[in-house]
């Protein structure tokens, strides 16, 4: 079974509804019932009214800051990368198309830090932040 994917609300809410669309269970924090909640609040609810999720954030700094909540809640958190205006992509284009394009990874793995179109060969590198088994796949321009 497909994990639920949770829009963070520093991302578009309308990515929810596109991956539900494209048959992907989705939802976006404020439709958990925890908008405006801090990242350790918010990591401890998922882990109760959402077991299994994963976190879909624009915040590439969560990982470093909350590694010991991560832990402790066992949550996944897939990292959507900061906007380049170099893309050629509005922001919201920028986030659309990498959650699209990577949503099936971001159900299957743990931390990871998502950019839109490149291939895997040239794009994966160890990134010293949390997971659970303590280590992360991150996603970064080669």
């Amino acid at each position: 079974m497909a994990r639920l994917l949770v829009i963070d609300e520093n991302l578009d809410k309308r990515i929810s509804a596109e991956l539900t669309r494209r048959g992907r269970s989705a939802r976006t924090v404020a439709q958990l019932g925890l908008k405006g909640w801090t990242d350790p609040r918010l990591l401890e609810s998922l882990s109760k009214v959402a077991a299994g999720c994963v976190l879909i954030t624009g915040d590439d700094a969560m990982p470093a800051t909350h590694k010991a909540d991560l832990i402790k809640y066992g949550t996944t958190v897939a990292v959507v990368a900061p906007w380049d205006d170099q893309s050629g992509l509005v922001e919201p284009q920028w986030e659309h198309e990498i959650v699209q394009k990577w949503a099936h990874q971001m159900e299957a793995q743990p931390v990871r830090k998502h950019l839109p179109l490149q291939p895997r060969s040239e794009a994966e590198m160890d990134c010293p932040q949390a997971s659970t088994a303590d280590a992360v796949n991150a996603r970064s321009r080669g």
